[in-house]
């Protein structure tokens, strides 16, 4: 199992590629005022209400920093030449950046700017619309078949070939990475769905990482296209089957610690 641990010393000897690559001028640079835009309206949020929280903020920014380091060069232009790059960043997506941001973004911020124009009644309406947004019931099928579409041959060789597709890639792992961490985060705090419900969508959605990350590791042959070498593609399923299942496993744990806690 050696081979597989030189592969970023491999990607890092063909040099790395610099900016202004396929991604990088239009698509990197707009991501990066977007964040930037962001992070300064939530600063000025939190300065000028007192919706946020120190801690929140914290969580806010630290989302954004693993979004930008998912997202832009170096690791944006690693991930174009290799799997297990191209795995990390999305393991950064799923499983950082989106846990993180919706640490950052309760339900009253989001919702602080319809307060101020709106009804009771109103209001009460759209926060059960969002929390729809997060049923479970819809979230672990959306969850699971993006991971399994994004990851077939096709969708990645479509994916490197076309700006468009890439950020589509990338930006629908997102949007439902983001309301299924709000689901089991709100389970936890007893404000949405039962606890064993939550506890089902993060191993269920384990259990499909695991196997991905065990083809890819196990497999005798190439299966990408455009990753040629097999020892990369048994890196990338390294990760997709053991890092990748780590943030779920423990979200799992405190899910299980939360129900110890209402039972006593």
């Amino acid at each position: 199992m050696a081979g597989p641990l030189i592969v970023p010393v491999i990607a890092l000897a063909h040099g790395v590629p610099a900016l202004g690559s396929r991604s990088e001028p239009a698509a990197g640079l707009a991501l990066g005022l977007a964040l930037a835009v962001a992070c300064t309206a939530y600063l000025l949020t939190w300065r000028r209400t007192t919706r946020v929280h120190r801690r929140e903020a914290a969580f806010f920014l630290a989302g954004c920093v693993a979004l930008a380091a998912a997202l832009l060069w170096p690791l944006e232009s690693l991930g174009e030449h290799s799997l297990a790059w191209h795995m990390v960043q999305h393991l950064l997506l799923m499983t950082v950046a989106a846990p993180l941001l919706i640490l950052g973004l309760p339900m009253r911020l989001l919702l602080a700017p319809v307060v101020l124009r709106t009804s009771v009644r109103r209001r009460r309406s759209l926060s059960r619309g969002l929390r729809r947004c997060g049923d479970a019931r819809w979230l672990g099928p959306g969850m699971t078949g993006l991971l399994v579409f994004w990851h077939l041959p096709v969708a990645v060789s479509a994916a490197l070939a076309s700006d468009t597709v890439h950020l589509l890639m990338h930006g629908s792992l997102l949007a439902v990475a983001l309301p299924f961490w709000g689901a089991v985060l709100r389970a936890g705090s007893g404000q949405g769905a039962s606890l064993a419900g939550a506890a089902l969508l993060l191993f269920s959605t384990m259990g499909v990482m695991t196997l991905m990350g065990a083809l890819l590791t196990l497999a005798a042959r190439p299966l990408y296209p455009a990753y040629p070498l097999l020892e990369d593609q048994q890196l990338a399923g390294l990760i997709m089957w053991i890092p990748g299942a780590l943030p779920f496993l423990a979200a799992g744990i405190w899910l299980g610690h939360r129900w110890v806690a209402r039972g006593q």
